[in-house]
């Protein structure tokens, strides 16, 4: 009999701890699948050895709760982020990927964060001295199919750079509604109407390569990509656009992956610095991200737009944009660089400026340092103009 209950409370231990065993296994299966978050290859950050900057590789943090972001949180950020159809993004926090989500390696196109790219350069060589910003596009000997007026040969670059030149002749790589929307010739003087203009933009193209001797995407690799260390850069990536019917001036299309988008947008957001480098002159990141125009909410610098509305606003929110949904987002209160995707080879994928700025706001709720200041997502009452912003 004394036997028999031996045998009985033995095997009630067994069942016990066989549950217990189980249970564990389903525990750790569980957070394995909730926090798996790094689509990419990131590396451990080596605090010791870190400077602020990735090497050849990013670092990602050991341990992203002990850097004060909930887990749970970003779990629904994410979850959203896979519902509004994005691609591709990730989060950089002091230098360090916080997350990596979707196909962080796929090189899409940039879209009109290729202008962005441009004005870089623009502000290198304006430190050289090589580009004078105040020459008229008539001193500089630029002209168009069917020819331009005498008032539109009084832009200067300045103006081309504020999207406020007031030539609204046709141009290549245009959208449709752009083409659609374009006010007519002559119903603005140059420097006093803000549009959202394509010709702007890719005679700013010819006037660099013409002032500087030199070409657009050998100039972008030697000059920005090689000193932050982009990954995957390849001039095979780039190409010219003509489309002759409208305009001789061709645009100048990317493709690149999120991760050297990313390093682009802390190249900014460190004021143009890149570990021991001054890359990119401070004041002209000052001057390019300072506000001249205002439109649908935004304020306009030369192409990055300043987030006004909203809690966003509150942490000196600046992006640059791209058609349907691509963005490179700088929040300098909060030392991060925020990077969305879309694949706009899909012809059925549109994420607006309101959903990517709502996904924006649930990760940044993630972090215990902003949860407190963000406003209610119903709070963001943001109108957006895609005609503006892509």
């Amino acid at each position: 009999m004394n036997y028999q209950k031996l045998i009985l409370v033995f095997s009630c231990l067994f069942k016990k701890s066989f549950l217990f065993f189980i249970f564990i296994i389903f525990l750790s299966c569980h957070f394995q699948k909730t926090y798996n978050h790094y689509s990419g290859d990131y590396k451990i950050l080596d605090e010791k050895a870190f400077n602020g900057y990735p090497d050849k590789t990013w670092s990602r943090y050991d341990d992203i709760g002990k850097e004060g972001w909930s887990i749970k949180a970003l779990d629904n950020a994410k979850k959203y982020f896979d519902a509004i159809g994005s691609a591709a993004a990730v989060l950089i926090h002091n230098g360090v990927v916080v997350f990596a989500w979707g196909n962080v390696k796929t090189k899409y196109k940039i879209h009109s964060i290729r202008k962005s790219f441009l004005f870089s350069l623009y502000g290198i060589y304006e430190d050289r001295g090589n580009i004078n910003l105040n020459k008229t596009i008539g001193e500089l000997g630029i002209d168009d199919k069917d020819g331009l007026t005498d008032i539109e040969k009084q832009a200067k670059i300045i103006d081309l750079l504020k999207c406020r030149s007031g030539i609204y002749h046709k141009a290549a790589y245009e959208a449709p509604i752009m083409e659609k929307i374009r006010p007519a010739r002559g119903s603005q003087k140059p420097g006093e109407f803000y549009y959202y203009n394509n010709w702007d933009f890719n005679v700013l193209g010819a006037i660099f390569e013409q002032e500087t001797n030199t070409k657009i995407f050998e100039e972008f690799k030697k000059c920005i990509a090689i000193p932050i260390e982009m990954e995957n850069f390849n001039l095979s990536d780039c190409k010219y656009i003509y489309e002759s019917e409208k305009s001789i001036h061709p645009a100048y299309p990317f493709k690149m992956n999120t991760n050297d988008m990313a390093r682009f947008g802390l190249l900014y957001l460190n004021n143009g610095r890149w570990k021991d480098r001054q890359v990119v002159p401070k004041t002209w990141i000052k001057k390019s991200t300072a506000i001249y125009s205002h439109s649908w909410g935004y304020g306009v610098g030369f192409k990055w737009a300043n987030l006004m509305s909203g809690g966003l606003n509150k942490f000196g929110t600046y992006q640059t944009s791209g058609y349907r949904g691509h963005r490179i987002i700088v929040i300098p209160k909060l030392n991060m660089v925020f990077v969305h995707r879309v694949d706009t080879y899909s012809r059925n994928i549109n994420v607006s400026q309101k959903k990517i700025e709502k996904l924006l706001v649930k990760i940044l709720k993630a972090y215990r340092h902003t949860n407190d200041t963000i406003v209610n997502k119903d709070q963001m009452a943001i109108k957006v103009n895609p005609k503006i912003l892509e």
